[in-house]
Parts: C-alpha cells; structure tokens; sequence
C-alpha cells in the first residue's frame, strides 16, 4: 500500500518555519522532531501538534 501521508515541507510552509522558528527535521506515524530558535514562541509549538497529529520532540539549537 502507499504512503498517503504529505511531504514535511508541504506541511510546514517556509514562511511559518522563519516567522515562527521553528523548523520541522523528522516526522514519523508516532512523532516530529522540530529545531526550535532561541525565543520561539509556545503557539508555534501548539500549531505544528494540530497540522501534523502526533506528539512533538523538540531539539534547540
């Protein structure tokens, strides 16, 4: 069966990923991992969990 599932780039837009700071780096069915800059806000945070449906693991740079 194919993955049906939409590519990371087409769900996090560059313009959010620059406005927001933060940058989507891994989606699987359980998780993302996201790269947040230093004072990103927590609203980013909670919009990336809606979009993409799983829990989010947050990696600083």
């Amino acid at each position: 069966m194919a993955d049906t599932r939409e590519s990371p780039v087409r769900l996090v837009s560059y313009q959010f990923a620059r406005a927001q700071g933060a940058l989507l780096l891994e989606l699987s069915a359980q998780e993302a991992t996201v790269c947040l800059r230093e004072g990103a806000r927590a609203q980013a945070l909670a919009e990336l969990r809606r979009v993409l449906g799983v829990p989010i693991r947050v990696a600083r740079v």
